[in-house]
């Protein structure tokens, strides 16, 4: 994406800008775009939101990680998912394993670590992977018995 002005260094104020999009987007037709138009749009916003995807693993993995879930109100960082926002079961339990997969995570010494999949983070972040392939991977490598040497 080209940028054409500065876009705010806070990541509250980028959620909030990207809020304001979606909003926009909702409310305005789409019937006067070309068909050209129409499926370049579908694409830049298939990657926006595998990216949210992204965005949304790294943001549990925080609330995980500070213990923040208990300013929600909540006992635990899975009842933050599906209690505070809301989300289904299924959902919360996605995110959370693909939080563990692609968030960088910190040791007991507070040092952060990598994400276990870092070429699968990548992916995220530039938009060619969702949570749904995360999770596919994830799957796939459960299966790999911990006997076969890397």
């Amino acid at each position: 994406m080209t940028s054409t002005f500065d876009l705010p260094d806070s990541p509250l104020e980028l959620a909030r800008l990207q809020d304001a999009v979606a909003a926009k987007l909702s409310s305005v037709s789409l019937t006067p775009m070309s068909d050209d138009d129409v499926l370049h749009m579908s694409e830049v916003f298939e990657r926006s939101n595998r990216r949210s995807d992204g965005i949304g693993a790294r943001l549990y993995a925080e609330v995980s990680t500070r213990g923040a879930y208990r300013k929600a109100g909540v006992q635990t960082p899975g009842k933050y998912l599906t209690a505070a926002l809301r989300l289904g079961l299924g959902a919360s339990k996605r995110r959370v394993a693909a939080a563990l997969a692609i968030s960088p995570m910190y040791n007991y010494s507070g040092d952060q670590l990598d994400p276990a999949l870092p070429a699968t983070a990548i992916a995220v972040a530039d938009g060619d992977l969702s949570v749904d392939h995360v999770n596919e991977i994830v799957a796939v490598i459960d299966e790999i018995p911990a006997a076969i040497p890397a």
